[in-house]
């Protein structure tokens, strides 16, 4: 059986991405996502690809992502926001849960599971 590709994906406002890698004094946008995807082919064994995407809408840049290539499954974190805080910045997971062609596990960050 063919193990299916793993690609680690971050959306960036344009000109928002290398402000911050500035500040962090590391001049590539895609540090960040560089390092979670060597991390994690490391601890899967095969190559991991990481992509940074461009876009205002994070959620329609995902989704437009997805219909570009043939993907099995989107896994993704939720920043676990609630309430108002919800409410006011809206919900990339949900619109994603509710577009996405093909199957999303969404899975809280550890320091959400108490």
């Amino acid at each position: 059986m063919t193990a299916c590709p793993v690609e680690v994906v971050t959306v960036a406002s344009p000109g928002a991405a290398m402000a911050v890698a500035a500040r962090d004094g590391d001049l590539s946008e895609s540090s960040h996502v560089d390092q979670v995807a060597a991390g994690m082919s490391i601890e899967l064994g095969r190559p991991v690809n990481a992509e940074v995407l461009h876009g205002k809408n994070p959620a329609r840049t995902i989704i437009d992502h997805l219909a570009s290539r043939p993907f099995g499954l989107v896994a993704m974190a939720t920043h676990g926001a609630t309430g108002l805080a919800r409410l006011a910045a809206g919900s990339v997971t949900a619109d994603i849960i509710k577009k996405a062609p093909v199957p999303v596990l969404v899975l809280r960050p550890p320091h959400l599971n108490s």
